[in-house]
């Protein structure tokens, strides 16, 4: 047998090994299933993967290398069975993953709200035995959320029933937030835990920035839990250097609204601008935020909803501008469970109601 013959067959079955191991995972993520399927396609001079093509191809591809592939066929009949099957954690992922549908209490359909603003980097680095991945992002034009895994080794056992908490923070300095302050509101929520895994969605919210395409950092440095029995104590049982960079190509699903000088209820400013997405809505005023009266969507049934922490819906942040000659407030609300900007017909600020369209 010819060298080249020998690498070439090392590399195809490095391939298969990879294919084998996404379709072993929880949810395997489709984008990478078809980069891997598109690579040993073109080991063995095929066109790219085309799932479409299913079964009939499957049975007639190349059939003068078959004695090479080895168990290549079967790895891929899995693969489009999964890509068949609706219902699956695999069909879950081609949208919005299952966990941050749960995070964000999805209703059957609703993520398709969220279609334009969900990316699947895919990326990957290990510490101390510890594995990090990117599962998918989610942003809008003032807030990011990433769903990430963490995967310990057998040596290091989580218990579902302790505090666990992983340090570190998503670091959005390196994309061009056209802001008037670096004011960011950072966050780590634990979703999930098992014995070897924690699934966690980070975020931070940048009310008084305008989100866009560029780099994005994860940066972890310690996993442990909290203890709480006297006072609170964080117990760290690994420590190490988790360093993820990923591209985010942003495309927003946002609506801004600019109205015509609109005056807040006292008459102290106006409302310069409403910018409402599926999961956030950003109110900027002068004179003083929007926050501080009653604030409220009007839904195209006519109901109205309270954008208020009361019925625990729904979260109220405030941030403003100050220093300036003619401070801008920015009021940030975000949406638990997600609406359609579509199904919103005006916001109504203590007495005073800006109907909404796009801009």
């Amino acid at each position: 047998m010819k060298k080249h013959d020998i690498l070439f067959q090392a590399q195809e079955e490095a391939f298969i090994q990879a294919l084998e191991e996404e379709m072993a995972r929880e949810t395997p993520d489709p984008n990478a299933i078809r980069a891997i399927l598109d690579q040993l396609d073109r080991q063995t001079g095929g066109a790219a993967f085309d799932p479409d093509a299913g079964w009939r191809e499957l049975q007639t591809r190349r059939p003068a290398k078959r004695r090479r592939l080895g168990r290549y066929p079967v790895v891929l009949a899995a693969v489009l069975v999964c890509l068949a099957v609706a219902g699956t954690a695999l069909a879950v992922n081609l949208g919005l993953h299952e966990k941050l549908a749960a995070y964000f209490h999805l209703q059957s359909g609703e993520s398709a709200l969220l279609e334009s603003a969900i990316e699947n980097p895919v990326t990957t680095v290990s510490d101390q035995g510890i594995s990090v991945t990117i599962r998918q992002t989610l942003a809008n034009s003032s807030g990011l959320y990433v769903l990430y895994e963490v995967t310990t080794p057998e040596s290091i056992a989580l218990d579902p029933e302790k505090n666990w908490h992983m340090e570190g923070f998503l670091d959005l300095s390196s994309l061009p937030l056209q802001a008037p302050l670096g004011s960011s509101i950072f966050g780590n929520d634990i979703v999930e835990v098992t014995p070897h895994k924690i699934t966690a969605v980070a975020y931070a919210y940048t009310p008084v920035g305008t989100m866009s395409s560029g780099t994005v950092h994860l940066r972890l440095t310690r996993l442990g839990y909290w203890e709480f029995s006297s006072s609170p104590q964080f117990i760290p049982i690994a420590e190490g250097t988790w360093h993820l960079t990923w591209h985010l190509t942003h495309i927003d699903p946002s609506i801004t609204v600019t109205p015509p000088a609109l005056p807040l209820p006292d008459g102290s400013g106006n409302i310069e601008s409403i910018s409402l997405s599926p999961f956030s809505c950003v109110v900027i005023s002068t004179g003083a935020p929007a926050s501080d009266w009653p604030v409220s969507l009007v839904l195209q049934n006519g109901s109205t909803l309270p954008l208020d922490a009361s019925n625990g819906q729904y979260t109220t942040g405030r941030l403003s501008a100050s220093g300036q000659e003619n401070p801008q407030y920015y009021s940030y609300f975000q949406f638990h469970p997600l609406i359609s900007p579509s199904d919103i017909t005006a916001l109504v600020i203590g007495g005073t109601r800006v109907s909404l369209g796009a801009s």
